[in-house]
């Protein structure tokens, strides 16, 4: 909840989403900022069954544009997962950002 009078902080310029698909689930790093950011990022998503899948790579977010950094998409079988975003942006402090679900 906000309270009144204070600013909402915008969104982190690299962030995590994630969407069901059939049985599976779809993991996208997404980039949008309105400034110019250069960071490095590290998505790692496990499952419940032990899998574990890691994609890393180098963004450079041009001010108004969205881009699609990477995307996994994990078969679960009703298995459990976890998904875990870190960046590390040139000139701020890194961050994290995790999702889970039961499914």
């Amino acid at each position: 909840m906000a309270l009144a009078g204070m600013a909402a902080s915008p969104p982190p310029p690299i962030r995590l989403e994630a969407e069901p698909v059939g049985s599976a689930m779809r993991f996208q790093v997404v980039g949008e900022a309105d400034r110019p950011v250069s960071a490095r990022f590290t998505l790692q998503v496990e499952s419940g069954a032990g899998n574990r899948s890691q994609n890393a790579g180098t963004a450079r977010l041009v001010p108004g544009q969205r881009a699609v950094l990477t995307t996994v998409t994990v078969s679960l079988n009703g298995q459990p997962w976890r998904a875990t975003l870190r960046v590390e942006p040139e000139g701020a402090a890194p961050y994290e950002q995790a999702l889970r679900g039961d499914d």
